[in-house]
């Protein structure tokens, strides 16, 4: 039986119709089926979500300062407030229930912000369109991460397409990649089986990118544990 994996429905977000296509088929590759969570309820968004054994958190639009404690520049975009509101709530209760969380771009920026991290609100050099269709800048991975046990590398390329990022990683968590520019490129929480945030968009790469496929494949291998 193929493990399921809940992903929140982005409605009108940064990139919809671009993305969404992407995730799923890389988590269907990987050998799962996805059910997208509505949002309008976020009592029910949670409960539906918790019946799966996995939480994917997309990429999209960038998130409302004022969860971190700050005003928003002219240089933040706009936020989506059901997003902001409901997918901490999704993330808490799935960190609370130990079950597996992968989060990309956006996701894991809200993934910090939900334990207390804050974020740069914008950062040059990371965003273009050609850089989200191939690896353009190298990473460093911490040996002793998630990441590295998934990757089985300290140093590889990645695509980008962002100009905000973690700034201050949350209490709970730990940076587990970083950007020769300083930049945080992944976020883990090191007490949880599967707990992982990348900056980057591996889903963009995974058909053909064995580093990108293998982030898929791990998230994918964990959720099938509770099946």
């Amino acid at each position: 039986m193929k493990p399921v994996i809940a992903m929140p429905q982005t409605d009108k977000d940064l990139f919809k119709g671009f993305m969404d296509k992407r995730y799923i088929a890389s988590l269907e590759r990987a050998g799962a089926a996805v059910k997208r969570i509505n949002l309008i309820n976020p009592e029910k968004a949670v409960a539906a979500a918790l019946e799966c054994d996995g939480l994917f958190i997309p990429g999209g639009a960038d998130v409302e300062p004022a969860l971190y404690s700050e005003s928003r520049t002219d240089k933040c975009g706009k936020p989506n407030p059901i997003r902001d509101t409901v997918e901490p709530m999704l993330i808490k209760a799935f960190y609370n229930a130990n079950k597996p969380v992968f989060a990309v771009c956006r996701g894991v920026q809200i993934m910090n912000v939900t334990f207390g991290g804050t974020l740069y609100q914008d950062i040059k050099g990371h965003f273009s369109a050609a850089s989200i269709i191939k690896a353009t800048h190298s990473v460093k991975i911490h040996k002793d991460s998630l990441l590295y046990s998934v990757i089985g590398k300290d140093i590889i390329k990645i695509n980008s397409m962002h100009h905000q990022a973690v700034k201050f990683c949350a209490p709970s968590l730990i940076a587990s990649a970083m950007s020769p520019d300083g930049i945080t490129e992944a976020v883990e929480a090191p007490d949880k089986s599967f707990f992982l945030g990348v900056q980057w968009h591996p889903e963009q790469l995974s058909r053909t990118d064995a580093y990108s496929a293998a982030l898929f494949a791990a998230f994918v291998s964990e959720c099938k544990k509770s099946v």
